[in-house]
């Protein structure tokens, strides 16, 4: 049987884990991550540059929460997961008039499967030194190195509707579309 949704990232923390509690109990946990994108052709047969993504890790589990709230920026780390939306209220603030405006939106989140830290021995090193400049560096070094595995989704599914096609300032041709996929996870 194949997998309809599935998530691979190895990433780098890009800020303290947000962790929610009830009563002395986890209730959430948040996960900001940096990953990078291999460099692609473009048409031409230029390279583009590699580009860093974002994705959010969100669980409702106990024991990978725990594992979050043990976690640094700058740690390393890999994750295995599903691919996960619902629908949110996303605020922003005008910068020229400070008008808070509201929007309903969709959350694309990963939720975790597996999460672990991964080891490096270099890393453990700067970790003991506080040497944060050289932690970074080893961070992106190594984002690099597993670019090709920074970032995987598999996602087998319906189309929803049309393609929309657009050209975009990084590339001659962009493509949205939405896309349904059945779940084969519970997601807590």
């Amino acid at each position: 049987m194949a997998r309809h949704n599935e998530v691979d990232l190895h990433g780098e923390v890009l800020s303290e884990p947000v962790i929610l509690m009830n009563n002395g109990q986890f209730e959430r946990g948040v996960l900001f991550l940096k990953t990078i994108e291999r460099a692609n052709y473009n048409p031409d047969g230029s390279k583009s540059p590699q580009r860093f993504d974002t994705p959010i890790i969100i669980s409702k589990d106990p024991e990978t929460i725990e594992k979050m709230a043990k976690m640094k920026i700058l740690d390393m780390v890999d994750v295995h997961g599903v691919l996960c939306t619902v629908q949110a209220k996303k605020k922003n603030i005008c910068k020229i008039c400070k008008k808070v405006n509201e929007t309903i939106g969709t959350l694309v989140y990963i939720a975790p499967l597996y999460l672990e830290k991964r080891y490096d021995p270099y890393m453990e090193e700067c970790d003991n030194s506080n040497n944060m400049r050289a932690k970074a560096a080893r961070g992106l070094e190594l984002l690099k190195e597993r670019a090709e595995i920074s970032n995987h989704v598999r996602l087998v599914g319906n189309l929803c509707a049309d393609p929309a096609f657009y050209n975009g300032p990084d590339a001659p041709c962009n493509t949205s579309y939405m896309i349904a996929v059945n779940r084969k996870v519970k997601i807590p």
